[in-house]
């Protein structure tokens, strides 16, 4: 099972299994409901709440072609209406094939949260650092560098640096500056 924390301020948890059916746990309501479930089962997931309603899922790993298509997810909350999470498949990141010897995500991080378009970054070894515009659904290439740090990053408004946005990463808490493309 893969665990991740929908934040802002739905403070909740998503489970998802290995046939990508999803539950929501509410620790505040002390309860545990259905959510449709996810496009496909995601191994190693790689998850960022992003605004208050959008939780987006990578899987960290690239597998076979049907898969590619659908490694990347976002669960949207109202978007019709019913006061529901909805998952709605986005383009994978380029190029997201499986090779032997390129390891799949190292490190991600969500930037410009506060902005009028947040991105996602994520980097890949020997591929550089790609850019996930929210807004448009659309990736381009941010670089050929890799970011400062390995696994997730989380935007920490109190860690501000002069002139720029803080990331800390986690579980040692590493600070650096970090603006968006």
């Amino acid at each position: 099972m893969e665990f991740m924390l929908l934040g802002g301020r739905h403070n909740k948890v998503v489970a998802t299994d290995q046939t990508s059916r999803a539950i929501l746990y509410d620790p505040d309501q002390h309860s545990v409901r259905t959510l449709r479930s996810l496009a496909a089962h995601k191994s190693t997931t790689a998850s960022l709440t992003v605004g208050e309603d959008h939780l987006y899922v990578l899987g960290r790993v690239p597998g076979d072609d049907d898969y590619e298509d659908r490694c990347f997810e976002c669960l949207e909350f109202d978007r019709d209406g019913d006061e529901d999470w909805h998952p709605r498949v986005l383009p994978p990141p380029p190029p997201y094939e499986y090779e032997t010897d390129t390891p799949g995500v190292n490190s991600y991080a969500a930037v410009g949260v506060g902005g009028a378009s947040p991105r996602i970054l994520i980097s890949r070894a020997r591929l550089g650092t790609y850019s996930f515009d929210t807004a448009a659904a659309a990736w381009s290439k941010a670089g050929d560098w890799m970011l400062p740090f390995r696994g997730r990053a989380e935007y920490v408004p109190e860690h501000l640096h002069p002139g720029g946005s803080s990331l800390s990463s986690i579980p040692s808490i590493n600070s650096c500056g970090l603006h968006s493309p």
